[in-house]
C-alpha cells in the first residue's frame, strides 16, 4: 500500500525538475519574479559559495561591527556577461527606456565578465588592491586560461558587488565542458565551476548574451569598435572599456 505514493514521486520528480528550468526556454518578458531571483541565486549561471561573514568585512569594518556568529552565509558568483542573467538584472529596474534596458542587455563581444555579490558587505575586496586581486584571480576554461583585462571593485560600483573581465578573445570553444573561476582576498577564497554545457537560453549556449540576431546598430557599433581596436598595442586594447556610437546633436538641440 505504500509503494504506490513512492512511485507516484518518482515519477512526477522530473516533470517538477522540468518545470523549474523552464525559465530557460521563454524570453525575459515571460519569466515571474521568483524565476529572475532563481537566475540570479541559483541557476547554471550563478554559483552560491559558503563564507563566513567576519572574511567579508575591511579591517575597519570588522572594528567597527564585530561579527561573532561562525555560521557561514551565501555569496553568489555569477556570469554576469551572459543574456539571460544580465535581462534578469533588468527586470530589477522600473521604468528602464528603450535605450536603457538596450545598454543593459547588449551582447558583449570583448570580455566575460564574472562578479561576486553579497546581500551584506564585501569590503575585504577593497581591502586589498587591484594588483593584488587581480594576480590572485583567475578564469580557466577545459585547461585554457583567459586574460583578466580589469576589474571593478565594490567602492566603485557603491555596491556589495566586484566585477572581473577577461578578453573572451575567440570566444570559448563551442565543445568546452567546464569553467573554473578563483580569486581570493585576504581570507575569503572564491572557487566556482561553471557547467557550460548547461548554460543555455533560448536553445543556444549564453554566455556573451550573442543569443540573437545582431541589430544593424550593434553590427555598426562593432564595426567601428574594430577599427579603433584593430591596429592598436594590447595594452590599448585593455584601456578601452567600450565603444559606443552615439547620434550628434543638430544645431537647434545644442
Amino acid at each position: 500500500m505504500n509503494r504506490l505514493p513512492l512511485l507516484l514521486l518518482l515519477a512526477l520528480s522530473p516533470l517538477v525538475a522540468l518545470a523549474a528550468d523552464d525559465f530557460t526556454k521563454r524570453k525575459a518578458d515571460a519569466w515571474s519574479a521568483e524565476e529572475v531571483n532563481a537566475i540570479l541565486a541559483k541557476s547554471p549561471w550563478s554559483i552560491e559559495v559558503q563564507v563566513f561573514p567576519a572574511a567579508l568585512l575591511a579591517p575597519d569594518e570588522a572594528q567597527s561591527k564585530p561579527i561573532a556568529s561562525i555560521k557561514r552565509v551565501p555569496v553568489t558568483v555569477g556570469w554576469q556577461s551572459s543574456g539571460i542573467y544580465r535581462n534578469a538584472l533588468a527586470k530589477q529596474f522600473q521604468g528602464l527606456t528603450p535605450e536603457q534596458l538596450d545598454e543593459m542587455t547588449r551582447p558583449d563581444d570583448r570580455f566575460y565578465v564574472i562578479e561576486i555579490f553579497a546581500a551584506d558587505t564585501l569590503g575585504v575586496f577593497d581591502s586589498v588592491t587591484e594588483a593584488e586581486l587581480s594576480a590572485a584571480t583567475s578564469l580557466e576554461v577545459d585547461g585554457t586560461k583567459y586574460p583578466l583585462s580589469f576589474l571593478v571593485q565594490p567602492a566603485e560600483l557603491k555596491a556589495p558587488r566586484v566585477r572581473f573581465f577577461f578578453d573572451r578573445g575567440a570566444g570559448i570553444p563551442a565543445a568546452a565542458k567546464k569553467a573554473i573561476f578563483k580569486t581570493k582576498a585576504r581570507d575569503v577564497s572564491i572557487d566556482a565551476r561553471f557547467k557550460l554545457d548547461t548554460m543555455t537560453w533560448l536553445g543556444k549556449r549564453d554566455l556573451d548574451g550573442d543569443i540573437g540576431e545582431i541589430t544593424p546598430g550593434e553590427k555598426r557599433r562593432r564595426e567601428v569598435q574594430a577599427a579603433v581596436l584593430g591596429t592598436e598595442s594590447p595594452e590599448f586594447h585593455r584601456a578601452v572599456v567600450d565603444v559606443r556610437l552615439e547620434k550628434m546633436k543638430d544645431a537647434k538641440e545644442r
